[in-house]
């Protein structure tokens, strides 16, 4: 898959996760710098997802310089108004770059599994519910 990185965040699975045919808790880190003209058409894409929100934790890691700044976290408090739980990440400084701002994000993320999202990337609704590989 173009644009997206898989990971398990966890070495054993948390207790009440993938186990015994229940469902996972998924994060999903979105890495911007200046990308303003498509954050917003992500954010909504991964809006759309087929998953109980309860299980989901979206983080739009933000190191922008420009308008793109305003623009993500607009679109994040509309989203999150809305019951999704996303945040919005923003560092002055922008060590490591995006690694640095995946790195800075990982320290407070939520789910069993991880998946990294390139601001170009469009998942499909049903994205959550594809199974990840398991080696």
């Amino acid at each position: 898959m173009a644009g997206v990185r898989l990971f398990r965040l966890f070495e054993e699975p948390p207790p009440g996760s993938a186990s015994g045919g229940r469902l996972s808790s998924r994060h999903r880190s979105i890495a911007i710098f200046n990308e303003r003209y498509v954050i917003e058409r992500l954010v909504e894409a991964v809006s759309r997802f087929d998953y109980p929100p309860e299980l989901l934790d979206v983080q739009v890691l933000d190191d922008s310089t420009d308008e793109t700044c305003d623009v993500a976290r607009a679109c994040v408090e509309r989203h999150a108004a809305q019951g999704m739980p996303i945040v919005h990440l923003h560092r002055l400084n922008r060590e490591g770059y995006k690694a640095g701002a995946l790195e800075n994000g990982l320290k407070t993320a939520q789910g069993e599994f991880v998946a990294i999202f390139d601001a170009d990337f469009l998942p499909e609704p049903d994205f959550c519910c594809a199974p990840f590989p398991t080696s």
